[in-house]
């Protein structure tokens, strides 16, 4: 049986992007030329993203009520895929396999995204709206861990070694290339 993180996680989260995003602000990094402005903008870039997320699955059971399960899951699918566009992760280098280097079961962000995803295989849980609800969060729980994963390697490394720990992966999964 999957672990469930649900939205509490993304609470969480949010809440410990939004206390550093409200120092940054105390400490005038807000400011254009400001030494670390860099980090006002990426505190901002996770918390407006987090809140975000809150606010859309706050709002998804009026939306799931009453539509078909294709409708639904095109909610689900098309909110979560719009975080892996290029414009919000950049563009990587892939290694000689081609293979992208998060998007790969060798991250453990990823695979547990790929968790979340096949839930959606079992008829039992798209047939029962309260428990497709549940998914969906866990989908998007899983979706912003991986975001965030992506943001930290590729943008700016803010939480450094208590990245992990924030999003509650275990030191043992770690992956080694994009930790």
């Amino acid at each position: 049986m999957m672990t469930l993180y649900g939205s509490d996680l993304l609470k969480q989260i949010y809440a410990a992007y939004l206390e550093r995003y409200q120092k940054a602000l105390a400490r005038g990094y807000d400011a254009e030329g400001e030494r670390y402005h860099w980090l006002y903008n990426e505190l901002l870039c996770r918390v407006q993203r987090l809140k975000e997320a809150l606010l859309y699955m706050e709002a998804l059971p009026h939306f799931l009520n009453g539509t078909d399960e294709d409708h639904a899951l095109q909610y689900i699918m098309g909110y979560t895929s719009r975080l892996f566009r290029p414009e919000n992760i950049g563009s990587c280098e892939r290694d000689e396999n081609q293979e992208h280097p998060f998007f790969r079961d060798s991250n453990p962000y990823w695979r547990e995204l790929q968790e979340a995803m096949d839930a959606f295989n079992d008829p039992e849980i798209l047939g029962n709206r309260p428990l497709l609800y549940v998914y969906a969060c866990e989908l998007i729980t899983r979706a912003h861990r991986l975001y965030l994963q992506i943001r930290e390697v590729q943008f700016r490394s803010i939480d450094r070694e208590k990245f992990h720990a924030l999003m509650l992966m275990p030191q043992n999964k770690y992956m080694d290339s994009a930790s």
